[in-house]
């Protein structure tokens, strides 16, 4: 009867450790430096970015041509907020003959941007649904007078 207390409690020990593992999560992509080494500013186009690499995480939409890869490890344990351990973001900006100007590393350290949850105002946004309803009744019979 002992030995199976001692075993229940080792058993209960490893669920107990095995539930405070870090959950490890990856998001994007981070090119390999051997693949990235292959690629010179210059002489490179982005057909051979693509078969060196793979496609961006994305692409600017304004301005020249630029591609993003962006990357980022993050370790959660059990209801513990999600621990950034790496970041990673690289850009390669292009050139009107679609040729690699520059690639670059940029810091891991920078300033992530929160995105704005303003609203932009728009026509009709001050009347209650019930005026809009019934605003529209006055029109339609006004419309069918006419004819």
């Amino acid at each position: 009867m002992k030995q199976s207390g001692h075993f229940l409690f080792s058993v209960a020990t490893l669920l107990l450790l095995a539930a405070c593992s870090p959950r490890v999560d990856y998001r994007g992509k981070s090119p390999e430096v051997k693949d990235l080494t292959q690629l010179q500013a210059g002489v490179h186009t982005s057909h051979d970015v693509l078969a060196a690499v793979g496609s961006p995480t994305f692409e600017s939409t304004y301005g020249p041509k630029t591609w993003f890869y962006i990357h980022k490890k993050t370790e959660t344990t059990s209801f513990f907020k999600p621990n950034i351990t790496e970041k990673n973001t690289i850009v390669i900006l292009f050139n009107e003959k679609d040729v690699i100007e520059k690639i670059e590393d940029m810091d891991p350290d920078m300033q992530e941007i929160d995105p704005l949850t303003h609203t932009t105002p728009t026509v009709g946004a001050d009347r209650t649904i019930l005026q809009q309803v019934f605003s529209n009744f006055g029109r339609v019979a006004r419309k069918s007078e006419k004819k």
